[in-house]
């Protein structure tokens, strides 16, 4: 992540939910499922949310836990801008304006969630960021992540790059806002399923595991 990420999403909040609708295929499963892979055993424990954008998955978990602690992170403030519009009336959520990558404050979590994000790292910034997921989580503690991978060889990666060109094409968003996305997706760096397990277990998670794969889109689960 950095200041060509955060300029392109601050330019983009305003229409972020709405068009985030129309680009994830089946996004109410594939936001379902992450949210029940959310565990706390603590009703008032701490939640993390990195890259929360404005704030739809938190938004979801709040439901299920409405009386835990809610942190959300993002390095473009009008994201979080429009996060806090949305939770103006609760008190037991606070808002964080920074990169990730340079490290979490904010002591223990119970549960550390993300969505649509870490996509945004290289393999190394990665790396890094489920080791620091890992040291910040209470023991027993879920990290879920809702996001886009690589596919496993060549050929399943041409096969996701030509049903993402397609499913946008078909969706109804303007030839401008269609570009526009075609411009984000430049900023991607995705990396394998593969991969990022083998990375969560190397930080030391006990369990890993994918629960939700639809073409790219997939929502694993690593528990302490």
């Amino acid at each position: 992540m950095n200041k060509s990420v955060a300029k392109v999403f601050n330019s983009a909040a305003k229409k972020y939910d709405i068009q985030r609708s129309e680009l994830i295929p089946l996004m109410n499963i594939f936001y379902g499922v992450a949210v029940e892979l959310v565990k706390i055993n603590n009703e008032k424990g701490k939640v993390l949310d990195l890259g929360a954008g404005t704030g739809l998955l938190t938004e979801l978990v709040i439901k299920k836990y409405p009386n835990a602690k809610y942190t959300l992170v993002d390095i473009a403030e009008e994201m979080l801008d429009i996060a806090k519009e949305r939770f103006e009336l609760l008190d037991n959520v606070s808002f964080n304006v920074e990169d990730y990558r340079d490290g979490i404050s904010g002591g223990k979590y119970e549960a550390i969630i993300s969505s649509m994000s870490i996509h945004h790292l290289d393999f190394n910034e990665k790396r890094n960021l489920y080791k620091n997921i890992f040291n910040i989580l209470e023991e027993g503690g879920v990290f879920v992540n809702a996001d886009q991978v690589k596919g496993e060889d060549c050929e399943s990666e041409e096969i996701v790059k030509e049903y993402q060109l397609s499913h946008i094409e078909n969706c109804s968003l303007s030839r401008e806002e269609k570009d526009k996305t075609y411009e984000r997706i430049k900023l991607d760096k995705m990396d394998k399923m593969t991969d990022q397990i083998d990375m969560l277990k190397e930080a030391g998670f006990k369990s890993v595991d994918i629960y939700y794969k639809y073409y790219n889109y997939v929502v694993f689960r690593a528990r302490k």
